[in-house]
């Protein structure tokens, strides 16, 4: 159950050699998030090559190169930001686990100067300086997997079970035989029989528990797989007809925009005057500046004289030019009138023009956009009715399998609350000291009583004493923890617990396997972006498992009927 980050339309690009013998080192950043709702991996890999400066600046091309480099880094940096700031999980929605330390850089260890600071590191940012450090990041990465997993597996089955053993182990209020116990309590073959009674139901209420516990851990794996299965081609699909749906609503989007700015632009027309185009105006000429003539002296008279012919020549020749114009100015006046009236005139035609072709526009524009519309809401019910099929879907192997568990689960719990009920009767009927009530204690009373080194429970040389002295002396565990996985340090002194936790660990085993076969059989299904199939029915490994449930099951109805039949006989 492993996405890799372009499902979640993010890029998984590598940049070119560009600069061939230049290129110094291809780095991978590699991270990790972990649903621990539907058990999703997602893997994030950025992939980019890191440069020197070139070696010759006056290469243009080199220059290029580079610029081209820097440009595709930075748009890769965005996508690791993106990536980096991911919260939620695309199937499920769940909060994702994440540790920061599993952010690994490749092959930078060419020049310790050099080291690319990596900017979605955030808080403990690993530079990997060699393969053998990025192969470690790796299995750092699947342990975290690994332990995040079973961890909260571990801790809902425990949840699960400490709930449900609460709701069963109930204290019960029974009218005891009298006779019937004063004889267990007097005859040590009645009491063998009783206790022995209390053994088989304790330990079959460890047995379920036990079971319990490893069909909630199965069903917390199942239930991802499941939720994966029903909800990953419902994200694809939805994904599809959100991308679909929005080029759709970009279009109308742009259309409606359109058929406004049409609109807009033809109210405007209506409601503007008429602006025709600018025409120069002849300007009226202005009468020219008689010169300021200069005085000689006696040094200068020459000169001044000529200065001051010259002035008054130019002053006559623009005078002569100044009256023409004046004269010519009323006619030049009139014909740029003229022709303004004229330019108005032909503008007005133009924006009448203009007004009808925009009309015609428009109307085409709404035909087209109403099509449109009709084209969104189809595809909308199509996408609807598609999507309804895929949540109803139910025909996956992972939800086949979680419907099993959970009818085993709600079996086992039933048989649980049974058990718990029974248990509770025979030790309400008082014949076992309260302190005694749990199967270290009653297999080592059984124990003494069939081995003849007791003949009663109480007295001087009664089992209790003789469990509270082996107690004191060590000779033998009450802590059924502490036993653990470690059966064969209690055989030689406590036989008879060590053959009941056997059988246990024997049926279990058993049991268990058919379970994980099926469940192994799921997770074979479900690779990296591989849609889950169709289960095959009654194959090997769900033969198997029915074959032990119905066994096993069978086995402890029979000895729950039988404890019935016992306890209806001592107990009102």
């Amino acid at each position: 159950m492993r996405i890799r980050w372009n499902k979640l339309g993010l890029s998984d690009r590598e940049t070119k050699d560009i600069l061939g013998a230049r290129t110094r080192c291809k780095n991978t950043v590699t991270s990790v998030y972990f649903c621990p709702e539907c058990g999703t991996e997602i893997y994030g890999e950025w992939k980019y090559t890191l440069y020197y400066a070139p070696q010759n600046e006056a290469d243009i091309a080199t220059k290029k190169a580079v610029n081209n480099s820097v440009a595709e880094f930075q748009k890769l940096q965005k996508e690791a930001e993106a990536f980096a700031e991911l919260e939620k999980c695309p199937i499920c929605n769940g909060q994702l686990i994440h540790d920061n330390g599993y952010f690994i850089q490749n092959d930078l260890s060419i020049d310790e100067s050099q080291f690319f600071t990596n900017p979605i590191c955030r808080n403990s940012m690993k530079p990997a300086g060699s393969r053998a450090i990025f192969l470690r990041g790796l299995e750092e990465i699947s342990s975290f997997l690994s332990n995040a997993r079973s961890g909260i597996a571990e801790k809902k089955a425990t949840v699960s079970l400490l709930e449900l053993n609460n709701r069963c182990d109930i204290p019960v209020d029974v009218a005891v035989n009298p006779d019937a116990t004063t004889n267990i309590k007097t005859d040590s073959k009645k009491l063998q029989e009783y206790l022995l009674k209390i053994i088989n139901i304790e330990k079959n209420i460890r047995s379920i528990k036990q079971r319990l516990f490893f069909l909630f851990l199965s069903s917390y794996v199942v239930n991802q797989e499941a939720r994966f299965a029903q909800s990953y081609p419902l994200m694809v699909e939805k994904q599809k007809a959100s991308e679909k749906i929005d080029e759709l609503q970009m279009a109308l989007q742009r259309r409606t925009s359109e058929i406004v700015e049409l609109q807009e632009r033809r109210d405007r027309l209506h409601a503007s005057s008429v602006i025709s185009p600018s025409v120069t105006m002849p300007v009226k000429p202005t009468a020219p500046v008689e010169p300021v003539y200069a005085t000689a002296n006696l040094f200068n008279k020459k000169k001044i004289a000529v200065e001051n012919e010259t002035k008054s020549a130019k002053y006559n020749a623009e005078v002569a030019l100044y009256n023409k114009a004046l004269s010519e100015y009323p006619m030049l006046l009139e014909q740029a009138k003229k022709q303004q009236e004229e330019l108005r005139e032909k503008a007005i035609q133009e924006r009448n023009i203009e007004i009808l072709e925009l009309d015609t526009i428009i109307k085409e524009k709404n035909l087209a956009l109403e099509k449109l519309r009709n084209e969104i809401e189809a595809h909308q019910i199509a996408i609807e009715s598609n999507i309804s099929q895929l949540q109803n879907n139910t025909d996956y192997a992972a939800v086949q399998l979680k419907t099993n568990l959970d009818k085993e689960i709600e079996a086992a719990s039933e048989l649980l609350a049974k058990l718990f009920k029974q248990k509770n009767q025979l030790y309400a009927t008082e014949v076992i000291f309260g302190k005694y009530r749990d199967l270290t204690a009653v297999t080592s009373f059984y124990e003494y009583l069939l081995s003849g080194r007791c003949e009663a429970l109480d007295g001087v040389n009664g089992c209790y004493n003789l469990y509270e002295s082996e107690l004191r002396a060590n000779i033998i565990i009450n802590k059924l923890e502490a036993i653990g996985d470690s059966l064969e340090q209690i055989k030689g002194n406590q036989y008879m617990l060590y053959s009941q936790l056997s059988q246990i660990n024997t049926e279990l085993n058993s049991l268990n396997s058919t379970t994980t076969a099926m469940l192994n059989g799921i997770r074979d299904t479900a690779e990296i972006f591989l849609e889950h199939s169709t289960v095959v029915a009654h194959n090997s490994a769900i033969i198997a498992y029915n074959s032990a449930v119905s066994a096993y099951y069978s086995k402890l109805n029979a000895e729950i009927a039988s404890s019935d039949r016992y306890i209806s006989i001592i107990c009102w």
